[in-house]
Formats: structure tokens, sequence, C-alpha cells
């Protein structure tokens, strides 16, 4: 869509894996 949704929700799971570690 946009440059922002570049992110995929693979990358979003592995962010938040990583903020509740």
């Amino acid at each position: 869509m946009g440059s922002v949704n570049f992110i995929t929700h693979a990358d979003v799971l592995q962010l938040i894996a990583k903020r509740t570690a």
C-alpha cells in the first residue's frame, strides 16, 4: 500500500517478541 506498510506481520511479531522478552 504505502512505504509505511513495508513492514510485514512477521517483523511485527518479532518486535513484540523482543519487547516482551
